[in-house]
This record gives C-alpha cells, sequence and structure tokens, in this order.
C-alpha cells in the first residue's frame, strides 16, 4: 500500500491511526472520500490554480480502471476560461509505479478510441469526445532531484497508428512530496507529512483527519466508532 506509515512496533488499529500521514493510501482515500473540500483543495494545490472548479466524475465504462487500481480522486476541473479535464489523483512511492499505472490509464483511453473505430457497442464516446486527463501522482520524495514542486510529462501514442485524435489528452503531472514552497502546494503537503492533525493548517484537512483519528478529546465511544471503520480495511495488513 502507497505510503503506509506503520511502525513496526505497532500492534493495533489505533497505533495505525495515530502514527498514519495522508501520505498512507487507506487515510488519504477516507479523507477524500469524507471531504469534498479537501479533495477540492488538493486539486487546487496540485494543479497550482487556486480558483480551479471541482465535481466529482462518473465516468463511462471504457474508462473506468479495475478494481485494486482505483484513483483517490476522479474529478472534473475547469478553469476560468472554461476548459474543463479530467483529473485523476493517485499516491505513488517510486516512477515505476507511476509508469505501470500510467500505462494502464492510457491502454483504457487507446480501447475507448479503437473500439469506437471498430464501431462496437462498448464505447459510448466518440475519439473526439474522450475527455482531456490529467493523471496526477504524488510522491514521497522529489524524482528528479532538482527541486522543483512539480513536473509535467506528456503521453505519446506511439502504438496507436489509426487514433491521432489522441494526441494530447493524456497529462501527466509528478508532486514532489518533500516540497516546502511558500505557496498553497507547499502548504497542503507540509499538513500531507504530519500525523497529528491538531498541527495542520489547512481548515479542509485538519478536519477532515480530525473525523477519522481518534484524539485525545473524543469519548471512548467515538474513539472506538473511529477504530471499526478502519479494523476490515486493515484486515489483510500485518499491524
Amino acid at each position: 500500500m502507497p505510503g503506509l506509515d506503520k511502525n513496526k512496533n505497532s500492534k493495533t488499529t489505533e497505533d495505525y491511526l495515530r502514527a498514519a500521514t495522508l501520505f498512507s493510501d487507506l487515510l488519504c482515500r477516507e479523507c477524500l472520500n469524507e471531504s469534498s473540500d479537501a479533495a477540492q483543495l488538493l486539486l487546487r494545490a496540485c494543479l497550482h490554480n487556486s480558483e480551479l472548479k471541482v465535481r466529482p466524475a462518473t465516468l463511462p465504462a471504457p474508462l473506468v480502471l479495475q478494481e485494486g487500481s482505483a484513483p483517490l480522486i476522479t474529478a472534473w476541473c475547469e478553469d476560468d476560461t472554461g476548459q474543463s479535464m479530467l483529473a485523476r489523483l493517485y499516491l505513488a512511492e517510486t516512477l515505476k509505479e507511476v509508469e505501470q499505472r500510467a500505462e494502464a490509464e492510457s491502454a483504457l483511453l487507446c480501447m475507448a478510441a479503437l473500439e469506437h473505430s471498430r464501431g462496437t457497442a462498448i464505447a459510448r464516446l466518440s475519439v473526439e469526445q474522450l475527455p482531456a486527463q490529467q493523471l496526477i501522482y504524488i510522491l514521497r520524495a522529489d524524482p528528479f532531484k532538482i527541486g522543483r514542486a512539480s513536473y509535467e510529462l506528456r503521453r505519446v501514442y506511439t502504438n496507436v497508428r489509426d487514433t491521432p485524435q489522441l494526441k494530447g489528452k493524456s497529462h501527466i503531472r509528478l508532486i514532489n512530496g518533500i516540497y516546502d514552497g511558500n505557496d498553497l502546494l507547499g502548504e497542503v503537503l507540509e499538513d500531507m507529512r504530519k500525523s497529528d492533525p491538531n498541527l495542520m493548517k489547512l481548515p479542509a484537512l485538519r478536519e477532515a483527519v480530525k473525523l477519522l483519528k481518534p484524539g485525545r478529546e473524543d469519548s471512548l465511544e467515538i474513539k472506538e466508532r473511529k477504530i471499526k471503520r478502519f479494523e476490515p480495511l486493515l484486515g489483510e495488513l500485518e499491524l
């Protein structure tokens, strides 16, 4: 599981929750499911646009990923010019993991286009209607070690000769997880690295995490409810 902050001496779900940061795939996923404000904040920071309009996306079948590789966020993003894109956000440990997931995403985009060109029923969209995509990967470290906040890559579909319309359809943005600049992205990443929500500066993240993590101010009943929420999700992990 990417970004799992797990102390080797931890024995319980409560120990895991206390130590976990938002670089834990599980905690981050639950946090973003819990709070649309947190999801919007994260996308605005990663795409360097504090005015971005964000709404949840419901995707047609050809563009839905297989279970087990689902992004943390899938949303439509619209900038101030009215241009929209489909954004998918993941946590990732390594560039190899990014490459594997990006290949899966690209294969789905190509599949939709090719099935449409063959006239089969699987694709309900025309190639021209396939959405532009931003695939966003937040890594724990600087992937290229040159200090940038993020790196944007462009996909080249060298294996699809008869779908030139795919050009420019898919872009990859890598986020440097140790970036600590004085902008929104730097503030978001700083909060993501903290295990104690009371030390987080951004209200959207702080309040979403406090809803999930057992806190000193919680009653015993509330602590137990929070822990039980994660017990089945952590069942396959060795705590």
